[in-house]
């Protein structure tokens, strides 16, 4: 690819930013349904609605969207920026910045609830294993996981934190590929990175009858099944303008949906098989899945990162979208913390109705969750997320971090000497 002009400005998306908070609410609409264990056990025709609605809303292509995303915004972040060793040292700077401080606030206030919340056997029956695994006492050692991001008992959606900030770690030499070298090689390396992606698959759950703690220290890391993901992101950017025909932009959102829509069926009793026969050959569903929505994923970064007609912007370019777009990262961090609460006293309110009117439940805490975890996210933007934005920036000033290097450069050249 060819290296862009020096000085350009990052250019700014206004229509993905709420594709984000759309991602972010339909996470929290998926997991206050899956995490009722009346959900699981639906007969007729109301078992044939969830399965077929949960089919295509199904949290896991949200977090693929998330990737893809995350990839797309980055590379424009660093495009016009000399690849250097400053560039990757303010980048980390700037991201952990930007990420860690709504994190860890979160991660607190959800160890604060599982200390201070306890809740007997007669309330967890009404929980999915998933969810109320997160409840219970935290040893020394399950908080330092936690907070280290090698756990996300605490929090189940952290899992997905992890792979961002492992992703960052890689971003700068991905970035230096991608404006290095042609499309061929990039193909190669993308083919390289979903062959990865497929076995690491396989390897993950191979062993997942461990408990969670095993797990986290399981020798194949999340970051090796999504960083296909990121490149892919970048891809998209990189492509954006010479594939900026009329006809392309106008089919690529619907097709977007529709591959996106493919996410495995989050309440098939019995749940699908891990392996399935495809035209003779054995292939690995959870694997195929994130790669079918990856490239939906794609499709539509790249059809809202132009202009879009009347529908986009009544809906994407709303104050309401874009301000759920600014607190998406908050609702996201912070919504099963509060679910956490409204669980509990969910069903010390409700009790066997619970079982009796299986939708009972999740539409109550749907209708307190959402709301709840949009407040908090409000607050945690205007008082954590923007100042460490912008400490981020000091940190990263050019002139620190040059010093920073140079010493670094420095002692490293005494050491080996």
């Amino acid at each position: 690819m060819a290296e862009p002009a020096p000085g350009l400005a990052p250019r700014f998306f206004a229509y993905l930013e709420p594709i984000r908070g759309f991602a972010a609410v339909s996470v929290v609409f998926v997991h206050c349904f899956a995490a009722f264990a009346p959900m699981y056990h639906l007969t007729g025709l109301g078992a044939v609605v969830a399965a077929r609605f949960f089919s295509v809303v199904s949290g896991h292509n949200a977090v693929i969207l998330f990737f893809v995303l995350s990839g797309f915004v980055l590379y424009e972040s660093l495009r016009c920026e000399p690849i250097s060793a400053r560039l990757f040292v303010r980048f980390l700077i700037r991201r952990a910045c930007r990420m860690l401080p709504v994190a860890l606030v979160a991660l607190a206030l959800g160890a604060a609830v599982v200390s201070l919340i306890r809740p007997g056997p007669d309330v967890l029956r009404y929980g999915a294993p998933w969810f109320t695994n997160g409840y219970g006492r935290l040893a020394a050692r399950d908080l330092a996981a936690n907070f280290l991001f090698l756990s996300n008992r605490i929090d189940v959606v952290y899992w997905s934190l992890s792979v961002e900030l492992a992703a960052s770690l890689v971003f700068v030499p991905l970035v230096f590929y991608a404006r290095r070298f042609g499309v061929a090689a990039q193909a190669g390396l993308l083919m390289g990175l979903v062959a990865v992606s497929y076995v690491s698959f396989g390897q993950y759950w191979a062993g997942a009858q461990q408990s969670w703690y095993e797990l986290a220290l399981l020798p194949v890391p999340d970051i090796l099944m999504f960083l296909f993901c990121f490149h892919l992101g970048i891809l998209t950017n990189q492509l954006r303008a010479p594939l900026a025909g009329g006809w392309a932009r106008r089919l690529a959102p619907y097709a977007g949906l529709c591959l996106l829509g493919v996410g495995p069926c989050k309440f098939a009793n019995p749940p699908p098989p891990a392996v399935a026969w495809l035209w003779g050959v054995p292939v690995k569903l959870d694997a195929l899945t994130t790669m079918v929505e990856a490239v939906g994923a794609c499709l539509v970064v790249y059809a809202w990162s132009h202009e879009g007609g009347r529908l986009t912007k009544a809906v994407l370019g709303s104050r309401a979208a874009r301000a759920l777009g600014r607190w998406s990262y908050g609702i996201y961090c912070v919504h099963i913390v509060i679910f956490k609460i409204v669980f509990v006293l969910a069903v010390a309110a409700l009790g066997a109705e619970l079982s009796a009117l299986p939708w009972l439940g999740p539409v109550v805490a749907l209708g307190t969750v959402l709301p709840a975890s949009i407040a908090v996210a409000a607050l945690l933007r205007r008082w954590v997320e923007l100042p460490g934005i912008r400490l981020g920036k000091v940190l990263a000033d050019g002139n620190r971090v040059k010093k920073a290097v140079a010493f670094l450069k420095k002692s490293s050249a005494k050491n080996f000497c």
